[in-house]
């Protein structure tokens, strides 16, 4: 079980550092050209028709990619401070587990779907860009792939701490004498 948790955090090491870069690159691209849009309409008086379009579709990008980092380090809205409270460490380890089942099954239903979906509109172009609508709607499968990958370590390490408890820690808070 911990050579398949330490295999699982090396693809998610892989690819959150392969999604870092491209979420940069993506950020600095959506700046430089919403910067240069409000000059070319403000000042320039001629705007570009085709900068929000491409604005619109790496924030598609950028909020899926972004997603699976949020996945990776626990930032997702949750509600930790009741279940910690009231329930055992061992009952939090199942509860964690539990609730990641159904996110597995989400991502999976969004990875089939929206691969069917970009599919579909293969054909279509966007307005402005006249680029096939699958490149902003892949942001769909490829982000909830991403995702799915980000949460195995911790599906993973959940389990393995439900079939090897860990020993309890002393109930004493440290440097209190008994």
């Amino acid at each position: 079980m911990t050579q398949l948790v330490i295999v699982a955090k090396k693809i998610s090491d892989i690819t959150a550092n392969i999604a870092k870069v491209v979420i940069i690159g993506m950020m600095g691209v959506m700046a430089v050209v919403i910067i240069a849009q409000v000059y070319m309409r403000y000042v320039a008086k001629s705007p570009f028709p085709w900068s929000e379009e491409l604005a619109r579709f790496l924030m598609a990008w950028i909020a899926f990619l972004g997603a699976g980092m949020g996945i990776r380090i626990g930032s997702h809205v949750g509600v930790e401070l009741f279940v910690r409270k009231l329930f055992s460490s061992r009952m939090q380890l199942w509860i964690s587990l539990l609730i990641k089942i159904p996110l597995f099954a989400l991502f999976f239903v969004l990875i089939k779907e929206g691969y069917f979906l970009c599919h579909d509109i293969a054909f279509q172009r966007s307005p402005a860009l006249m680029v096939s609508m699958a490149w902003p709607y892949a942001s769909v499968p490829v982000g909830s792939f991403f995702m799915f990958l980000q949460l195995l370590p911790s599906f993973f390490e959940n389990l393995r701490d439900i079939i090897v408890p860990l020993p309890e820690a002393s109930s004493t808070p440290q440097g209190e004498v008994k």
